[in-house]
């Protein structure tokens, strides 16, 4: 009797010491009447985020840290992730990458016909290609190398065609691919997880700069100015 005391004792204290670790340190927020942010850096190096529209609210939860200037948030889920990737080398006279973008669409509606879907709220498109019986993601914007400058946009059949051979990683928004064999010219990447219905942005800025009571995230090399949250 005298141990289950103990442990009816301890168990409360074991929760509150978990809610204290959970504790916020820094709550930086933005809203201007259309749009809603809010960031909570926790004590215990997690985050919460919330992103707020017209069309509804996403919430993200993941792990932060801070480098100097330099706020980094990681290990949290993203709205789609590649599923696989088939790679091929096609000899050619041109130096030329393919790569293709298909949709899995089995945990969605999976219907041999065209969609829509959305991509950080902007409307893209899914045309189901009858001869090969794939879901091709059209407007899907696919670049190479890091570099974000290089970026491309998926045409009908879900191809984009870059003017080059020296491809070391391929990238998508919220995800990317390190290419295995060199040589490779032809890649078919397959997502799933996608979002159909219409749905605000969620996280998508890994790194943000800290600018005094401010923070600002970087895309593609720059700061965006236009999301500033301020320190509460």
């Amino acid at each position: 009797m005298r141990n289950l005391i103990i442990i009816f004792t301890i168990l409360p204290l074991l929760a509150f010491a978990q809610k204290e670790n959970r504790k916020s340190l820094e709550t930086y927020l933005k809203s201007d009447g259309n749009f809603y942010y809010q960031l909570d850096l926790c004590s215990d190096s997690t985050f919460k985020y919330e992103h707020s529209f017209e069309l509804g609210s996403t919430k993200s939860e993941g792990r932060w840290t801070k480098k100097n200037d330099t706020l980094i948030l990681y290990d949290y889920d993203v709205p789609w992730k590649i599923e696989s990737v088939e790679e091929k080398y096609i000899d050619t006279i041109a130096k030329k990458t393919i790569v293709k973008v298909i949709l899995n669409d089995t945990s969605a509606i999976n219907i041999p016909k065209n969609y829509d879907i959305y991509i950080d709220g902007q409307q893209s498109n899914v045309r189901y290609d009858h001869s090969t019986k794939t879901n091709n993601v059209y407007d899907f914007e696919v670049w190479i190398n890091s570099d974000c400058k290089t970026k491309i946009k998926t045409n009908k059949l879900g191809v984009a065609e870059f003017n080059t051979n020296d491809i070391n990683e391929i990238h998508l928004a919220y995800n990317g691919y390190s290419v295995i064999n060199p040589k490779s010219n032809d890649f078919t990447l397959t997502i799933s997880n996608y979002p159909i219905f219409t749905s605000p942005p969620t996280l998508k800025w890994t790194i943000w700069t800290i600018q005094g009571q401010e923070i600002k995230p970087i895309e593609c090399g720059q700061t965006l100015k236009h999301i500033t949250l301020t320190k509460e």
